[in-house]
């Protein structure tokens, strides 16, 4: 693959990060709200059970069992939150992991384009001069195809 198809990979992968956090600040902003709400719902049960001689034995019961709801609630809203924060956090590092992956490539693409590059030794223009040892070209050319082992005397 081309370096600019790495380089598209990775502003890709980095939109992905970016849109995956911002997922991770809805999600854990709706954990925070169950976490409240259900720590109001308990608060609440407990209220209501405050005064047991005001209400009726049936009333009691009933509001003793809305309280164990309201707790059980709680802490499944709690551990969900526990999870997701867990969750968006492997998820994330992952992505950062691949980001530092194609980040590596890049870099050692543009090494290995680097390294292709070729420098003069010397600053100044190149000129190509007529060689005047040789009569013409077909002429060297020829003396190399006369020997008869095939091999050039310049290569000896």
């Amino acid at each position: 693959r081309t370096l600019q198809d790495r380089q598209s990979e990775l502003r890709q992968a980095q939109a992905e990060l970016d849109q995956a956090r911002e997922q991770v600040k809805l999600t854990e902003e709706q954990d925070r709200t169950a976490v409240t709400k259900a720590g109001y719902d308990v608060q609440r049960a407990k209220l209501d059970l405050a005064d047991p001689s005001v209400s009726s034995g049936m009333d009691v019961e009933r509001t003793k069992l809305s309280l164990g709801d309201a707790e059980h609630r709680l802490v499944e809203a709690q551990a969900r939150d526990r999870a997701n924060r867990a969750s968006a956090k492997a998820d994330l590092s992952a992505r950062e992991r691949k980001i530092a992956k194609i980040s590596g490539d890049i870099d050692q693409a543009e090494r290995a384009l680097g390294s292709l590059q070729v420098t003069a030794p010397a600053d100044g223009t190149v000129s190509i001069m007529p060689n005047f040892r040789a009569s013409s070209p077909m002429a060297v050319i020829s003396s190399i195809t006369q020997r008869s082992d095939g091999v050039p005397s310049s290569l000896r």
